[in-house]
């Protein structure tokens, strides 16, 4: 069963960005992780200049494409090592469409396709207030790498091209549009962890595991990779490590 918040999910991180406010760093770039037998010592780049935080314990939520290039001290053990440079991260992307109405529904159609691509197509305001409408398609696999590698502009008037051959109208009704790609973020590098064969034993037993007073949480630290339960999950299990640890 999915679950959603009424109102929209996102109303659940700027929730814990009111609650957290005054200890928020926007705009932080982590540059080097150093911890001794006592502390975290965590060294950062902001607006161009560099600073360096100390604590007791961290708890690192970056996706592991990225925590692979950022420095450490001292190195990871070999498992928790092998881990960060073997985990993959699935690419995916999305192309929303906004329509000046939903004249899909017409005919009787809801906005969700599927098609013979390795393609997802959703109508997010499905059941929603309003007369204008949003599809979206949802792309993985090596099709996102190829809608990663193009222009937003060619990703639109690709998804447009498709989307009028699912309803017929679509480019008529067009008001416009947006696009996302996890793999070209600097920050995710991809979307949602994929394992590959044989790395349930060599890669998954290591990638929760703290290593010292750093603690690791996200998708792809949980039993539920690529969902927002894993990570809250896996949120809740390093708190409770800081806890038992203190």
């Amino acid at each position: 069963m999915l679950w959603k918040i009424r109102g929209g999910n996102d109303r659940l991180p700027h929730a814990m960005a009111e609650a957290l406010r005054e200890n928020i760093r926007y705009g932080a770039v982590v540059a080097r992780i150093a911890q001794t037998s006592t502390n975290v010592e965590i060294t950062y780049n902001n607006l161009g200049s560099h600073h360096t935080l100390v604590t007791d314990h961290v708890i690192c939520t970056l996706p592991f494409t990225v925590l692979r290039g950022i420095a450490v001290h001292p190195q990871w053990s070999a498992n928790k090592a092998f881990a960060i440079e073997n985990l993959s991260l699935s690419p995916v992307t999305r192309a929303y469409v906004q329509t000046k109405s939903r004249f899909w529904e017409a005919d009787g159609r809801n906005g969700f396709a599927t098609v013979d691509q390795a393609m997802e197509v959703w109508s997010p305001t499905y059941n929603q207030p309003g007369k204008r409408g949003i599809v979206m398609s949802y792309t993985y696999e090596d099709l996102a790498r190829e809608y990663s590698s193009m222009s937003e502009e060619a990703q639109v008037q690709r998804s447009l091209d498709l989307f009028e051959q699912i309803h017929p109208g679509m480019r008529e009704n067009f008001e416009g549009a947006a696009t996302w790609s996890w793999l070209n973020h600097p920050f995710s590098k991809g979307a949602f962890m994929v394992t590959k064969p044989g790395q349930f034993r060599t890669v998954v037993p290591y990638l929760a595991t703290p290593e010292g007073r750093i603690h690791f949480a996200g998708e792809h630290a949980s039993p539920w990779p690529g969902w927002i339960q894993g990570a809250l999950h896996s949120g809740l299990r390093a708190a409770r490590e800081i806890a038992v640890a203190s």
